[in-house]
């Protein structure tokens, strides 16, 4: 899914063709946007902000608790409470999905060497 610098995997390249999609439109000036990133895992019962602060010996349990909702008027499910980042490059965003899947639950297994725990 993030392949490596020399052969980048789906995630970077759809990085990098919304950015140069924003970038057109916007010197065309058609329109302006706006790009928020938030990244969460499922773990057991739980749904972890992996883009929240957190301290060192804070365990991730002790995070707010985060929940899914519908949003009726405008026929979206969104997460109430989860840390949305501002993001401006592509760079800042690729920076943001490492960040969050350095805080995934992971374990190797014998197929994948990065499974979900969750």
């Amino acid at each position: 899914m993030y392949g490596t610098s020399d052969h980048p995997g789906l995630a970077p390249r759809a990085i990098d063709s919304l950015f140069h999609l924003i970038h057109r439109e916007e010197k065309q000036g058609r329109k302006t946007f706006t790009v928020k990133a938030y990244m969460i895992e499922l773990y057991k019962q739980d749904i972890l902000d992996l883009l929240a602060e957190q301290r060192r010996d804070q365990n991730p349990k002790d995070q707010k608790q985060l929940q899914v909702k519908k949003d009726a008027g405008r026929g979206i499910m969104f997460v109430e409470g989860v840390c949305e980042r501002h993001v401006h490059s592509p760079d800042q965003l690729k920076a943001l999905l490492a960040e969050g899947e350095r805080r995934r639950h992971t374990a190797a297994t014998a197929m994948n060497t990065s499974s979900s725990r969750s």
